[in-house]
């Protein structure tokens, strides 16, 4: 595993412990660590949900850091969300019961299970917030380039 995607992981999971410890509802409800999460608790798709929605409208990037003071970029949202999930299904999918492996169908793309409909949704809904909120800030969201034709090109002999 390469050096950057190690530490996609490592603050995919700081970013899971954030989630839980900063809201009180999740604090009282769920484990205040990653590590102490059980299959059962991790295979709930409210508990991801609750991290996906962390991550497009709660979290803040430090002022300290890089775009500090916005939000992550929608790309970063999505990598740190599966990045958990990935973890946790390397973690209890291969001694999992039946209900754990069929939870984990949603990290399969082209699967048609209650999970991964459930998964692409949640990532549907991270899109939308994000581009509603570039929206909403004025921010161009067409980042194409303009086409060239040949008139540009004479134009720009002359």
């Amino acid at each position: 595993m390469s050096k950057s995607h190690a530490n996609t992981h490592r603050r995919a999971l700081d970013l899971f412990d954030q989630h839980i410890q900063l809201n009180e509802k999740r604090r009282a409800a769920l484990p205040q660590k990653w590590s102490q999460f059980t299959a059962v608790q991790l295979c709930r798709a409210d508990v991801w949900s609750g991290f996906g929605e962390f991550l497009s409208e709660e979290h803040i990037i430090a002022e300290s850091d890089r775009g500090g003071g916005h939000h992550l970029a929608i790309g970063t949202q999505l990598d740190y969300l599966g990045a958990a999930l990935n973890q946790a299904a390397a973690k209890f999918k291969a001694t999992g019961d039946d209900a754990t492996k069929l939870f984990f169908t949603c990290l399969d793309p082209k699967a048609s299970t209650e999970a991964a409909c459930w998964l692409r949704q949640l990532k549907g809904k991270m899109v939308r917030t994000a581009m509603q909120r570039a929206k909403d800030n004025g921010e161009e969201l067409d980042k194409s380039v303009t086409p060239i034709y040949g008139v540009h090109v004479r134009a720009a002999e002359c």
